[in-house]
């Protein structure tokens, strides 16, 4: 996280989010396009915090640097409805310790869907498949959780969406 006079500075954590995909993504995959972001923005300025990678299959991405890399990656690209849980999905790269303990609850996990150790949308509330379905209804932000720890990136026959 880039913070300038005690303020998150929007353009160099985007700038960090571009770094990332140009040097660690890019070179790895095929791709069409790479261009501000639309998920995030500064409401005061209007200025993207992340980075968008449109794949040749239609799906994009956009990174966000903050704490942890934080991915939100869209099934459908810019069709609609671009809500998290029916066709975005959060996930985190982290390697800060104290962001590992509170995404993960452990600091061995480097990858995993953004979720908390804490609160009414804990990694614990959804320790079971039947938890995570059922927390994904009612709040589809989890949803991530469900499609990664349970289902193998695949929508299965009962998701909510």
């Amino acid at each position: 996280m880039v913070y300038v006079d005690g303020k998150f500075d929007y353009a160099a954590n985007k700038e960090a989010a571009e770094t990332f995909i140009t040097e660690y993504i890019l070179p790895y995959i095929r791709y069409c396009k790479v261009t501000d972001g639309t998920i995030l923005a500064d409401k005061d300025s209007g200025t993207a915090q992340t980075k968008r990678v449109y794949l040749n299959n239609g799906t994009t991405f956009e990174v966000k640097n903050g704490g942890c890399l934080d991915i939100y990656f869209d099934a459908n690209g810019d069709n609609n409805p671009n809500e998290n849980g029916k066709d975005i999905f959060t996930f985190t790269f982290c390697n800060d310790p104290e962001f590992q303990l509170s995404y993960f609850g452990n600091t061995n996990q480097y990858f995993g869907p953004l979720a908390y150790t804490d609160g009414p949308n804990s990694i614990e509330s959804y320790n079971t498949r039947d938890k995570a379905l059922a927390q994904c209804k009612e709040s589809p932000s989890t949803c991530s959780v469900l499609l990664q720890r349970y289902d193998n990136f695949e929508f299965k026959e009962d998701y909510p969406w």
